[in-house]
């Protein structure tokens, strides 16, 4: 299930943003036991403003993932804003996706911790 193991490879199909060089990873887990399928849940960053935002996606090959989604920018997007205000909705939302998708509790807590340092090395109100 780590970024390494994703059955879209990222650099042949970019989630949103990131082909335009303003999205940045900061984490982006596939349940890769699908043969055909995908089931993301991704964790960036606008790199000019910082701001974090989050979003899930699932569904067969034919679509690709967040294809329906939208990040042209901070202030023009369909993902949600992970704020220190909604961290608790956040970490419910990635609890629940955890669990169904069967994530081993080390790469959650990986996960979680990889948000936590980038959220506390900038004021994200």
């Amino acid at each position: 299930m780590k970024g390494d193991e994703l059955f879209f490879d990222l650099e042949l199909f970019p989630h949103p943003g990131e082909e335009l060089g303003i999205a940045r990873t900061i984490v982006n887990i596939d349940q890769s036991e699908f043969s055909y399928e995908f089931n993301i849940f991704w964790i960036f960053e606008d790199v000019r403003s910082g701001r974090i935002f989050y979003g899930h996606d699932e569904g067969c090959s034919c679509p690709l993932p967040f294809e329906n989604e939208i990040f042209d920018g901070p202030d023009n997007t369909t993902f949600a804003e992970l704020t220190k205000d909604r961290y608790d909705t956040f970490e419910r939302e990635f609890q629940y996706w955890a669990r169904d998708a069967k994530l081993p509790f080390d790469e959650y807590m990986n996960s979680m911790d990889k948000v936590k340092e980038v959220i506390n090395a900038r004021d994200v109100s």
